[in-house]
This record gives C-alpha cells, structure tokens and sequence, in this order.
C-alpha cells in the first residue's frame, strides 16, 4: 500500500492532532461550563426540578468517530441505569454543527399550539424514528415540528446550531431547553 506525499505529510505533522486535542479539550470546559450555565438559568425560571432529573449530575463524553468525526455530548443529566423521565442532550460535532435535543419517556405526548410556534420559532425538529438515542439530526427521521407525527413512547425534540453560532451557544441552548421544559411541566 502506498501513501502519496500529501498524506505522508500529515502523518508527519504533529501539530494538528495536537491542536485538534486542545480543540476537545477546550470544547468539554465548555460544556461543563454549559451544564451549570442551564442549571442556573432554568432554576432562575423555576424549570429545574431535581425529581425531573433524578437528582443526577451532568456528564461530558468524548468520541472519535460519530460519523466519522469526533464529537463531544453533555448529556444532563448522566444517563444509565434508571428511568429517565426528562433527558437533555447537546452534542459538538466536528466541522458540522451544534444540536440540542430534548427526550422525555411520555406516551402520547401532545404539543400545544403555543408552544408550537415557539418551537418553529427556533427551528426544532421532531424525530419520527424508533430509535431514542438517534443523535445525527441531519437523518430523514427527523422532521420540522410542525410535523408534529411522533407515534414512539418518547418524544424526542431537536435543534441545530450552527459553529458559526458558537458564541451563542449558551444563549441558545437555554432558549431551547427553556421551552422544552416550559411544555413538558405545563402538562
């Protein structure tokens, strides 16, 4: 098998897996600081509920390949072992984008029209597959809100974020999972 220049190049350069590490790193200090920034916000609006969430923590996970790229999720809380009644997860994938997503294990969970419009307001997507803990909300089974066809025993609400945003990360996160949680305990 032969490497052509380019890629003998690479292999050669240790700076860019060097940076890529420090990237990483930088972006789970991020989500760390994301967790306490959603908790403070959403007690602020009397949205966080320790019963809600199990009284569990937060947690960061890292990994190299969701699709090929490495990706970072904080998963509030950390989930495994137990029933989880309310999940939210935010998810960086590499060179693509940022995405929220908001699970709750609730049959027949209907959405209100108020909260519709907010959810189309911020460009939520609703996934229409059986499996849960489908990330990648590029994939045809997630669909506008508007669609509003969720037939699982969970429903399951999403948001993209685009890298350019990433200032805006925080801001829009809250938004998002303040309106997720706003409808789930209107219920």
């Amino acid at each position: 098998m032969h490497i052509t220049s380019n890629e003998f190049e690479l292999i050669s350069n240790k700076t860019l897996i060097e940076q890529k590490q420090a990237a990483i790193t930088n972006m789970v200090n991020r989500f760390h600081q994301l967790a306490a920034t959603l908790r403070v916000e959403l007690q602020k609006e009397n949205l966080w509920n320790e019963n809600l969430f199990g009284g569990r923590h937060h947690k960061v996970t890292k990994g190299e390949n969701f699709h090929g790229f490495p990706f970072v999720v904080l998963d509030t809380p950390q989930l495994g072992g137990g029933e989880i009644k309310v999940a939210l997860r935010t998810l960086f994938w590499w060179g693509h984008h940022f995405s929220c997503q908001f699970i709750i294990t609730k049959e027949n969970f209907p959405i209100d029209n108020n909260y519709l419009q907010k959810l189309t307001a911020l460009t939520t997507q609703i996934y229409t597959g059986e499996d849960m803990w489908e990330q990648n909300l590029l994939s045809p089974y997630f669909k506008p809100v508007e669609a509003n066809k969720c037939t699982q025993n969970f429903l399951k609400l999403g948001m993209i974020i685009p890298l350019s945003d990433y200032e805006k990360l925080e801001e829009k996160a809250v938004a998002f999972y303040s309106c997720c949680l706003g409808m789930y305990q209107a219920k």
